[in-house]
């Protein structure tokens, strides 16, 4: 029952509109005074205001302001019988919804309010739609693939039910579990994304769980692991095949149970938490292989959502490219660029196995080395391999079977590989650690782990 709040000095025309809106639904509560409306909008729930503008203590403008402070969606309807186009002009630019001139007429009192409440109504709706879109404005997506993926969020986000995304590297595992998250009761509460790939088996354990002060040499303090740090709230756990097999069974007791054990801790530590985790490998694969744990796995994949690789959904590369020049141009307060349609024909053309983190490095660095305001093909870097992606660079590929033709390991092959290209983008990007992380499609952190790994200065 909607809740009416009538502003007016005059007893005798609260009485007379109170008995009036009360056989048409509404519930109506009275104030004599500005500073009695206030302290009812502050207490009350309140709908609808009617208020007069001359009152014995405030001036009603005031009140109006104050009521729009505590509220501003409740509309208010002036009612005055000092109706002059001044008056008129200046509640309506101060918030008023209507202004209705004494002596009132019931009729029109009621049509007022009937279509104020449906003005709260479409207020109220585009709020709550405003707020529900708020976690996934960095999702674009027009495919019907992206946009299935976005009916499953709306499904699962409040179950309590773990959930596996399986999708290729770059195709935005981690906005997918954000928006779950930021749609679930827990929104409130952490959200923590942990990288499993860029975290060394030997800290693992210590990373996901913790460690009590003295567990072993150099735990000078007690650390509370990514788990302590997600209670109540959602863990991501990104590339969770790099999770070796003994941390596997502790993590399964996570799902069981709700706790796990700190290193070096007496006793486990209870834990509430959404596990939400990714791969970009086959886990069903990984368990035949007897790799990843087949009761885990079960356990993770109650609900599975496949994520389309960028190729696979081609139609959304123009939307995907407008969001990140707008986004770009937010973040760097610079000119607004836009890309020509040769340009979009060559992205459309390329089969983007990094996917939308590349097509996102692509066009950041366009931006930035562009010499124009319009992105045209020679400002893409994406010319060193065909758009059918079918083979390597010739340079690279002689070189890798020069390499294996000397019987040199595969790991060191692909440990120069990777210096190398770490070595390039820190010169394309002006030593920008950020930037050149970006080139890279890597996080910022595995950047400088790698730096130090390979001792790049």
């Amino acid at each position: 029952m909607p809740n009416i709040l009538i502003v007016d000095d005059d007893l005798g025309i609260r009485d007379s509109f109170t008995t009036i809106l009360e056989k048409e639904g509404y519930s109506i509560a009275g104030a004599g005074t500005g500073l009695d409306a206030i302290r009812s909008v502050e207490k009350d729930s309140v709908d609808i205001v009617l208020l007069d503008l001359k009152l014995p203590d405030l001036d009603g403008m005031e009140v109006l302001r104050k009521i729009k402070k505590i509220n501003p969606n409740i509309p208010i309807i002036i009612i005055s019988g000092y109706g002059n186009m001044d008056t008129v002009i200046k509640a309506i630019k101060e918030g008023a919804y209507d202004f209705l001139p004494k002596p009132l007429e019931p009729e029109c009192v009621k049509i007022d309010i009937a279509r104020a409440m449906q003005v709260k109504g479409l207020m109220t709706e585009i709020k709550t739609l405003k707020e529900e879109l708020k976690p996934s404005a960095n999702i674009v997506g027009n495919n019907p693939k992206m946009q299935e993926i976005f009916k499953i969020i709306g499904r699962v986000a409040n179950e309590k039910v773990t959930v596996l995304l399986d999708g290729e590297s770059g195709t935005g595992k981690e906005l997918i579990a954000h928006a779950i998250h930021e749609n679930s009761s827990r929104n409130g509460q952490p959200f923590v994304a942990v990288d499993c790939s860029a975290i060394p088996q030997t800290l693992m354990e210590g990373e996901l769980f913790g460690h009590e002060k003295g567990a072993f040499t150099g735990a000078v303090g007690r650390g509370i692991g990514r788990f302590g740090q997600a209670d109540k709230g959602t863990i991501f756990l990104d590339e969770i095949s790099n999770i070796d097999l003994d941390t596997q069974s502790k993590f399964l007791r996570v799902l069981q149970e709700g706790e796990f054990q700190m290193i070096g801790a007496a006793k486990p530590t209870k834990v509430d938490v959404r596990i939400i985790a990714a791969s970009n490998k086959n886990l069903e694969d990984m368990v035949t292989k007897g790799e990843f744990r087949g009761d885990l796995y079960h356990r993770l994949n109650v609900i599975n959502i496949k994520i389309p690789p960028l190729r696979e959904r081609k139609d959304d590369i123009p939307v995907l490219v407008n969001h990140f020049l707008s986004k770009f141009h937010k973040q760097n307060d610079g000119v607004l660029k836009h890309i020509s349609k040769e340009a979009l024909n060559v992205l459309l053309q390329y089969n983007w196995p990094g996917n939308i983190r590349e097509l996102e490095n692509v066009i950041t660095q366009a931006v930035v080395t562009g010499a124009s305001d319009v992105i045209m093909p020679q400002d893409l870097n994406i010319k060193i391999q065909d758009a059918s992606q079918k083979e390597e660079p010739a340079d690279a590929m002689s070189s890798i079977k020069e390499e294996i033709g000397k019987g040199v390991a595969l790991t060191d092959i692909v440990a120069e590989l990777e210096k190398k290209y770490i070595k390039e983008a820190l010169v394309k990007a002006n030593n920008n650690y950020t930037l050149a992380a970006k080139l890279l499609g890597i996080d910022r952190k595995v950047l400088t782990y790698k730096m130090k790994k390979y001792e790049i200065v």
